[in-house]
């Protein structure tokens, strides 16, 4: 296993963990290598690359102003200052860990579509195809008892990516990163993406 805890990675999801969705038609082959500053890592179909943290610090607000709707759902969460509505999802293994998604088209469109075009995703990464966001959320989480590899989907052909950036410098903690599994030789191999036909 190898932590992942660079300011910004991105994974095609048959091999990640969660967050928000990307997609692509990609046009990467086997032994293509991404341009500076993305970097591809030991892990397969995962990448990192530098990010200006000064653009993620409005986040850390909303993160912590978010506020349980009065009168709805305790999943059903709100930022009150630009009246943007979320959702909040558990899953069942042995952490904290929640996944923040935008509740109504006013939250995605406001928040999430404006943060993907300031981070310059679709340019970062256009080596791997034209990128569309999908969906957009927060993780959060304060600890974990243990270790859950698992997929975000399924079957999509190697075009769907998830892309996750800490919000907070983690680089000290000894758990929370993201991990992933590095693939033996013929693991990779299987795993190596296929050029686009003609």
């Amino acid at each position: 296993m190898q932590p992942l805890h660079p300011p910004l990675a991105l994974r095609r999801v048959e091999q990640a963990a969660s967050a928000g969705r990307r997609r692509s038609r990609s046009r990467q082959t086997a032994g293509q290598m991404p341009p500076a500053p993305v970097v591809a890592t030991e892990c397969a179909n995962a990448y990192v690359c530098p990010l200006d943290a000064a653009k993620l610090v409005a986040l850390r607000h909303i993160v912590e102003g978010l506020r349980q709707e009065s009168g709805g759902q305790k999943s059903a969460l709100v930022f009150k200052p630009r009246r943007w509505r979320f959702h909040a999802e558990r899953p069942t293994w042995k952490s904290d860990i929640r996944w923040i998604s935008a509740a109504d088209e006013q939250t995605f469109r406001g928040l999430f579509e404006p943060l993907f075009a300031k981070l310059g995703i679709a340019s970062l990464f256009s080596f791997l195809g034209d990128m569309a966001l999908f969906s957009g959320f927060f993780v959060t989480r304060g600890h974990t008892r243990k270790t859950h590899f698992h997929t975000d989907f399924g079957d999509t052909g190697s075009r769907c990516f998830t892309l996750m950036t800490p919000l907070y410098d983690m680089a000290d903690l000894r758990d929370c990163h993201l991990l992933c599994q590095v693939p033996t030789d013929g693991e990779a191999a299987a795993c190596a993406p296929a050029a686009d036909a003609p």
